[in-house]
C-alpha cells in the first residue's frame, strides 16, 4: 500500500478515529501533581495501545523515507566536560528551512491525513492537558526517530521557551527509553504503547542509545514518537 492507496488512506483514518475515540478522559490526581514538581509525567494509557502500534508500523517506512537528520558531535576539547551531543531523525514541515522542501512535506502530511489528525487529536488532549499543565495551544505535530545507537544526551530544550510536547512512543525490535533528572539521578521511563510523556519546559531529560532486544536478531530496532507541541495560550 501507497499514500495514494485508497485502501490505505481509508485504513489510516479508520486507526485515526480509533485512536482519538479511544483518548483518556480522566486525569490522575497524582499526574498534575507530579507534573508541578517535576515538569515532567508518563501518563498510562492515555491511548489505545492496539491501534496505535498499528498505525506507527504503517507510517514508519514511509516517514522513514523523508527523515531528515538532526546531528550534533560531542565536543572533546574540555577534558573535565563532554559538551552535548546526539544524533537522530525528525520529520517535521515547520523545522525544514526551504520552502519548497516544507511545502513538499507538508503535502505529504495533508495526504496522509496527518495535519488533520494532530489538531484533533490535540482537541481531544485539550482537557487532559489543561489539567496537568495548565491551558494550553496546539501548535503542531511531527516525528521523531531513531535507529540503532541514535540517541539524544542530557539537555533542558532552554532554547525553545515554554513549549510543552505530548509524545506517544513506539519501539520496534529495540528498547526505547526516557530519562528524566529527580533528586539528582537519572530515572527512567520505558516506551510504554499508549502511554503520553509530557515533556514540559526547561527540564533536564535525555534519550539513551536505541539498543536491540536481543543481540542474535537480524532485523534493525527502530524507534518513532509522535510529538504534539503545545505553547501556553498567552504565547499560542
Amino acid at each position: 500500500m501507497t499514500p495514494r492507496d485508497e485502501t490505505f488512506t481509508a485504513v489510516l483514518d479508520a486507526l485515526y478515529a480509533e485512536l482519538m475515540a479511544g483518548v483518556a478522559q480522566k486525569c490522575d490526581p497524582s499526574w498534575s501533581t507530579q507534573y508541578s514538581e517535576t515538569r515532567f509525567i508518563q501518563c498510562a494509557d492515555v491511548l489505545p495501545a492496539t491501534p496505535l502500534i498499528r498505525l506507527m508500523n504503517l507510517l514508519h517506512p514511509i516517514l522513514d523515507q523523508i527523515a531528515q537528520p538532526v546531528e550534533m558531535r560531542h565536543g572533546t576539547e574540555d577534558l573535565r566536560a563532554l559538551t552535548d551531543g546526539f544524533r537522530l531523525r525528525r520529520v517535521d514541515p515547520s523545522s525544514i528551512k526551504s520552502d519548497r522542501s516544507r511545502a513538499q512535506m507538508q503535502a505529504l502530511f495533508e495526504k496522509l491525513g496527518l495535519t488533520d489528525f494532530g489538531a484533533e487529536m490535540a482537541s481531544h488532549l485539550d482537557g487532559l492537558i489543561t489539567e496537568i499543565a495548565g491551558p494550553h495551544g496546539y501548535h503542531g505535530i511531527f516525528f521523531q526517530m531513531y535507529r540503532e545507537g541514535d540517541y539524544i544526551s542530557g539537555h533542558t530544550d532552554v532554547h525553545m521557551g515554554d513549549r510543552l510536547d505530548a509524545q506517544f512512543l513506539v519501539s520496534h525490535g529495540g528498547t526505547g527509553v526516557l530519562r528524566t533528572l529527580e533528586d539528582g539521578f537519572w530515572k527512567l521511563h520505558y516506551d510504554k504503547p499508549g502511554a503520553m510523556n509530557l515533556v514540559g519546559p526547561r527540564m533536564w531529560h535525555e534519550v539513551p542509545p536505541l539498543i536491540k532486544r536481543d543481540l542474535a536478531q537480524t532485523d534493525q530496532p527502530w524507534r518513532i514518537g509522535l510529538c504534539l507541541r503545545f505553547l501556553p495560550n498567552e504565547a499560542h
